[in-house]
């Protein structure tokens, strides 16, 4: 899990920029395995709106293991 702060007009644009900013995220991209034929994926969880606009850090990353395919 990880959180991301961005500034968009519409709730679709903040999914989009915070999805591209973890696509994006070197220390991230490092830690693929490079040739594994497993394709990351993203899910948003949760979304809010808050009224001000402050510069906070909102990096790192916390992983959780996939549930089974059944």
């Amino acid at each position: 899990m990880t959180t991301r702060f961005v500034k968009a007009k519409t709730p679709e644009e903040a999914e989009f920029i915070a999805v591209e900013m973890i696509w994006n995220d070197n220390s991230l991209l490092e830690m693929l395995h490079k040739e594994s034929n497993l394709e990351p994926k993203i899910y948003l969880e949760e979304m809010w709106r808050v009224r001000w606009w402050k510069r906070l850090s909102s990096g790192g990353y916390t992983f959780y293991p996939m549930g089974s395919a059944e």
